[in-house]
């Protein structure tokens, strides 16, 4: 009876330690998964940021309607193109 309960003790720690790890792999990877989607829309916010202060910039500079109308469609294919990736 004693060897049952040690058997069937040393079973349920081993099935608890393999439960536990898979679901620390589960959490590392969810965290792996977390940094990498943070840090490519950080990249995209940077440099949606960076297009449109210079889309402005070249807006304040425009000599014309044409030119403006110029600029802001370039800008506007150049957002829309970053999104339809």
């Amino acid at each position: 009876m004693a060897d049952q309960m040690k058997a069937s003790t040393e079973e349920f720690q081993r099935a608890s330690k393999a439960s536990l790890d898979a679901v620390l792999r589960a959490w590392s990877e969810a965290g792996r998964v977390v940094q990498t989607v943070t840090s490519e829309v950080t990249e995209y916010s940077k440099r949606a940021f960076e297009d449109a202060t210079r889309a402005f910039e070249q807006l304040i500079g425009a000599r014309s309607v044409e030119q403006a109308f110029e600029i802001q469609s370039q800008y506007a294919k150049k957002a829309y193109d970053a999104t339809s990736m």
